[in-house]
C-alpha cells in the first residue's frame, strides 16, 4: 500500500479576535501530511493599500499548538495575519486573514493623560529634590558621628562629680565641695556605712567558716582605717 507524505495542508478554522492593542489568533489542524507537526509559524503586519506594495511582516512563534497572542498593535488599525504548520518536510500552506483592532477612546484618553507633559518635563526638578534629601541625610549622619566622637574624646576629669561635704564653720544650709568622685564610686561609698554596721552586708557568701574557739566565739577582727573593730559573722 502506497503512503504519500507531504508538507502539512492548510490549517482549518483559522480566525482572529482583535481587541484594542492585541489580537488572539486561533486555528485547528486537519491533517499533518504524514509526518508529525514540529511547530507553527505566524506573521502579522499592516494592511497595505495596494497588493504590489511589499508589507513588512513581523514573525511570531506560537508557544501553543492551537492559538497565540499578538501584542503591541495599534488601536483602530487593520492588520493582516498569516499562519501555517511545519513538519519534517517543510512549511505547509499559508492561511491569510485580516482583522481590525478596536477604537477605545477611554484607553486613548487615559494614555494621553498619563503622558501629558512628559516631553516638556524638566528632570532638573527631580535631581534637585534628590540632592536636598541626600544632603539632609548626610548632615544628620555627620552630626551623629561628631557627637559620638566628642563623647569618646571627653577628658576623664570632666566625667567626675564634685561631692558636697559639710564643714564645721559653715552653716547647716551651706556645704563646700572638697573632693571629686567618679559616678561609679558612688555605689561603693554607699556600701561603706552598711559594711560598718553589718559586716555580713554584701558578703555574697564568700567568707570562710571560722571554727569556734574554747569560749565558743566565732568572731574575726576587721581593721578599717587603722581602727580595730570586732564584727560577728552569723552563719545559719
Amino acid at each position: 500500500m502506497l503512503h504519500v507524505r507531504s508538507v502539512p495542508p492548510p490549517l482549518v478554522n483559522v480566525d482572529v479576535h482583535p481587541s484594542t492593542i492585541l489580537a488572539l489568533l486561533r486555528w485547528d489542524v486537519a491533517d499533518t501530511g504524514g509526518y508529525p507537526i514540529t511547530h507553527f509559524t505566524a506573521n502579522y503586519g499592516w494592511r497595505t493599500p495596494s497588493p504590489t506594495i511589499r508589507r513588512p511582516w513581523h514573525p511570531v512563534k506560537p508557544p501553543h499548538q492551537c492559538h497565540c497572542y499578538i501584542y503591541q498593535l495599534e488601536p483602530n488599525s487593520t492588520y493582516q495575519f498569516q499562519v501555517w504548520a511545519n513538519n519534517k518536510l517543510g512549511e505547509g500552506e499559508v492561511v491569510m486573514l485580516e482583522g481590525c483592532t478596536h477604537h477605545d477612546n477611554q484607553e486613548i484618553e487615559l494614555g494621553r493623560h498619563l503622558l501629558e507633559g512628559a516631553e516638556t518635563f524638566d528632570t532638573r526638578v527631580w535631581v534637585a529634590a534628590v540632592a536636598v534629601v541626600m544632603g539632609t541625610l548626610l548632615v544628620l549622619a555627620l552630626g551623629t558621628c561628631y557627637a559620638l566622637y566628642a563623647e569618646c574624646r571627653l577628658p576623664l576629669s570632666k566625667r567626675y562629680l564634685r561631692v558636697p561635704t559639710s564643714t564645721a564653720s559653715a552653716s547647716a544650709s551651706q556645704s563646700s565641695y572638697s573632693c571629686l568622685m567618679h559616678p561609679d564610686d558612688q555605689e561603693t561609698m554607699e556600701l561603706v556605712p552598711n559594711i560598718i554596721l553589718n559586716p555580713g552586708y554584701h558578703d555574697d557568701g564568700q567568707t570562710e567558716w571560722i571554727e569556734p574557739d574554747e569560749n565558743s566565739n566565732d568572731t574575726t577582727t576587721i581593721r578599717l582605717k587603722t581602727t580595730t573593730r570586732c564584727a560577728t559573722t552569723f552563719r545559719v
